[in-house]
């Protein structure tokens, strides 16, 4: 269910990796603000360098001071598939992926259709 489809970037064929099926919610529905983030590889699995992941506006890079993103400790104990951390920045809430997990599932797949 993870899968929303496999695009073609610089001569790759990324798989398109949906977030919140990777956590057992429903997959996102695409409208005008659905974007794909292309990821750089960051374990080196092999056949994979880059895989994508299905955004919700545009993701940016945010620096951050020391003790301004709080763990909020929502997680009871046990993080679902695919998340690092659930945090707070500010008054907003964010859930950080687990992007070494994310690019395992795409070197799974990528292995399983070879």
């Amino acid at each position: 269910d993870w899968l929303m489809g496999i695009l073609n970037w610089r001569g790759y064929e990324l798989p398109v990796i949906s977030f919140e099926a990777v956590r057992g919610d429903a997959r996102p529905a695409a409208d005008d603000q659905t974007h794909i983030a292309v990821m750089n590889s960051v374990r080196g699995e092999q056949g994979v360098p880059f895989y994508a992941l299905v955004t919700a506006g545009i993701p940016h890079l945010a620096r951050l001071g020391e003790g301004e993103l709080q763990h909020t400790g929502a997680f009871d104990g046990v993080a679902a598939s695919g998340e690092l951390a659930r945090v707070q920045l500010d008054n907003q809430r964010a859930i950080i992926p687990d992007l070494d997990a994310l690019e395992v599932l795409a070197a799974d797949y990528v292995r399983q259709v070879a």
